[in-house]
């Protein structure tokens, strides 16, 4: 915890943005296009990113960092425990918020659930939908 707490010291330079999100909503793939470049590892399993993940980034001028955070969900056993408490502690130090839903999926508990988190730190937030490309496509009516 204390090296978490001096990286997030040292980060409070610029501002933080905490991607959070249930697991498989692309939170990494979503972070690694920001950045341009390919920093996290991105598959089809859900439980690819255990721990978070922190870079700086840019956008028209102005640095910041970025933090891409494991899956919310139940832990399970004390392992997922540590990462869901890491997810909190990413939201609890950034700036801002990202909550990331896909597209082409219903609005779930668990996406209810990582909403209310990011809701309750009285941060900004944003709503970030993710996977549009893999969304159906309204069909004309007749």
């Amino acid at each position: 915890m204390l090296l978490i707490s001096v990286r997030i010291g040292l980060m409070k330079k610029l501002p933080i943005i905490a991607i959070v999100g249930r697991a498989n909503v692309g939170k990494s793939s979503l972070f690694n296009a920001i950045l341009g470049r390919r920093e996290a590892i991105v598959a089809h399993e859900a439980g690819t990113t255990r721990d978070s993940i922190t870079a700086k980034a840019s956008h028209t001028g102005q640095d910041f960092w970025l933090v891409d955070t494991a899956g919310m969900k139940d832990a399970e056993d004390e392992f997922e425990f540590t990462i869901q408490e890491q997810i909190t502690q990413a939201a609890d130090s950034a700036d801002v918020i990202w909550v990331v839903i896909e597209a082409d999926v219903p609005i779930g508990e668990e996406d209810r659930r990582v909403a209310k988190l990011a809701l309750k730190s009285s941060k900004p937030v944003f709503l970030v939908v993710n996977k549009s490309d893999k969304a159906r496509k309204a069909q004309p009516s007749d």
